[in-house]
């Protein structure tokens, strides 16, 4: 009995250890509906060039290169072409398109080669969620160089709403801490925010023709500390509030 217990907890190990594998085969963050790992990758490097076929993705791209600048410092520019001419030149190194025959969803694919990348979606929230695919691919080289797996992919959201709450009003968090928040929303495709500004514990969002809604409302004399049952309350001033510019 003993023995055969052993080897029945091997085998939920040994199919664990299949599954994770299987899930691991890039770190993408929800995982896309349809992957293929390639051999080799590609090197995205400083003075690359990305390709529109769109005056309309030009801010797409400008996106992209943008974050790229952040957080890699690689530098690209962008290269207008149009889709009607022919080129005689090598493909760009990096080409994003509206296509048709995409779902106008968020869906999208993506194909990384030893010489290029092409993104292909029906509209920009399809660009915008191959993009964050892209990043989350890249693997940092050093300044000016970045090193993306080969791989084909096909993805588009299982839901249409894909958010997270965030209670500003119990507990207060600045305006630097709320774009980074939704900047890590984005990096995972998340498409709403949900941000809870009153409550009996603090009103965080200035209106000017009611002014004591932030200022007595924006504070309180203590928070609750401990278990909810022992209902103790510290004596300590806590609080703040959006302006309407920060909104």
């Amino acid at each position: 009995m003993r023995n055969w217990c052993k080897n029945l907890v091997y085998f939920f190990i040994l199919i664990c250890v299949a599954v994770n594998g299987k899930s691991q085969q890039v770190n993408i963050i929800p995982y896309p509906n349809s992957v293929t790992l390639l051999k080799d990758s590609f090197e995205l490097r400083t003075g690359m060039s990305v390709a529109c076929y769109s005056k309309e993705l030009e801010t797409e791209a400008n996106y992209f290169i943008d974050q790229l600048h952040t957080r890699y410092t690689v530098n690209l520019f962008v290269k207008m072409l149009d889709s009607t001419k022919a080129y005689n030149m090598l493909p760009p190194p990096v080409t994003i398109t509206y296509e048709k025959t995409q779902p106008a969803n968020g869906s999208y694919s993506l194909s990384v080669t030893q010489k290029e990348i092409k993104i292909r979606a029906a509209n920009s929230d399809g660009i915008f969620n191959a993009f964050q695919s892209l990043f989350q691919l890249m693997v940092s080289r050093g300044r000016h160089l970045c090193k993306i797996p080969c791989c084909e992919i096909n993805d588009s959201p299982r839901f249409e709403w894909r958010g997270m709450h965030l209670d500003a009003s119990r507990h207060f968090f600045d305006k630097q801490f709320i774009k980074k928040y939704i900047d890590y929303l984005a990096f995972h495709k998340m498409n709403v925010f949900h941000w809870h500004l009153t409550d009996d514990q603090g009103w965080r969002i200035e209106i000017k023709k009611y002014p004591l809604l932030t200022e007595i409302g924006g504070f309180r004399n203590g928070s609750m500390v401990g278990p909810y049952s022992d209902h103790k309350i510290d004596s300590i001033q806590y609080g703040g509030f959006y302006t309407q510019k920060d909104i």
